[in-house]
């Protein structure tokens, strides 16, 4: 991780080594659901999609998701927020002619004005009216090529955040950007700390399209804030397949000019001796996941109404920017 070791160094990485929360499962879907509702019961709705909904305004042009699928932690608007997994294959037809021909048909079907007596008329008359446009400008962001210089690397976590780059450089609009990096969920052959092991892969493709991404950023960058999360960490030890299992606590990471670089312990390092451990497995934790997103909220985003979007939560104190 050389190259987020240098954004560390220049003290762009603030490290907060042990997050999580009390009485938490091993389940990755049960895991990833509360991490990004921000709740400990079920929510249908996610933090993000909160936070949006407070900020009010159109909401499917303050936000995006580069994913098959859109993540729950942006659900909870009246208009469902667009996820693309590549805005260069943003197209609605194979050849030049269908897509005129389908574009025509539908800035002809919105040309007319939106049906009376139906709530949800005006909102489908405006995404509908402006879809090609939006699809087009879109598949041209994923054209833009990074700044001089800047190469990010070829997997897919690298191109999500090309294309993140390319959105925030035009000056979109979009407040709230979501990308997903998987592979982490290691039980065998995580490579024994070899440089072309699986682990050490993970890793170093992680350090160098996050460089990537602050580099090919420039000035922009001061306007921004990367923050890796994951919904559980592995266990301290190794276990006989040469792997690590569902743990605990984990690293999570806040990336950018104006984080409060170094290590952000919470209430203390909570130490790896089998009887700190939780069931002797997994990392204790320090820090409550959720002090990260309401100090996100407040410190970064200027978002004083922390509890409409953090339900059930009265905690706080993390300080993470300078």
């Amino acid at each position: 991780m050389a190259s987020l070791y240098s954004l560390y160094q220049d003290g762009c990485v603030a490290i907060l080594p042990a997050v999580h929360y009390g009485d938490s499962s091993y389940s990755h879907f049960r895991g990833q659901d509360v991490v990004e509702s921000a709740s400990l019961v079920s929510h249908d709705s996610g933090w993000l999609g909160r936070y949006l909904l407070q900020l009010g305004g159109d909401f499917s042009s303050k936000a995006l998701g580069l994913s098959e699928q859109i993540p729950l932690s942006l659900k909870g608007v009246p208009a469902p927020i667009s996820a693309f997994p590549n805005f260069a294959s943003l197209q609605i037809t194979g050849n030049w002619i269908d897509r005129q021909i389908v574009a025509d048909v539908v800035d002809q079907a919105y040309a007319w004005p939106s049906l009376p007596n139906n709530p949800h008329s005006t909102l489908l008359h405006s995404i509908g009216s402006r879809l090609n446009a939006d699809l087009n400008r879109l598949r041209l962001l994923g054209q833009v090529q990074p700044a001089a210089g800047v190469v990010y690397p070829a997997a897919n976590f690298g191109g999500q955040l090309r294309q993140a780059a390319a959105l925030i450089k035009a000056r979109s609009g979009v407040k709230v950007v979501t990308v997903d990096f998987g592979g982490w969920d290691t039980h065998s052959a995580q490579g024994d700390g070899a440089a072309d092991g699986r682990m050490s892969l993970l890793l170093k493709t992680f350090s160098d399209s996050v460089s990537a991404f602050i580099a090919d950023l420039g000035g922009d960058a001061s306007r921004v804030l990367l923050l890796a999360v994951t919904e559980f960490g592995r266990t301290a030890a190794e276990n006989g397949s040469r792997g690590t299992d569902h743990g605990n606590a984990s690293a999570w990471f806040a990336i950018g000019p104006n984080v409060q670089g170094g290590i952000h312990n919470g209430r203390g390092w909570p130490g790896l001796a089998t009887h700190q451990l939780i069931e002797g497995r997994g990392l204790n934790h320090t820090i409550d996941f959720r002090d990260v997103y309401a100090c996100v909220l407040s410190q970064f985003l200027g978002f004083n109404s922390v509890s409409n979007v953090l339900p059930g939560y009265g905690g706080g104190g993390l300080n993470l920017f300078a």
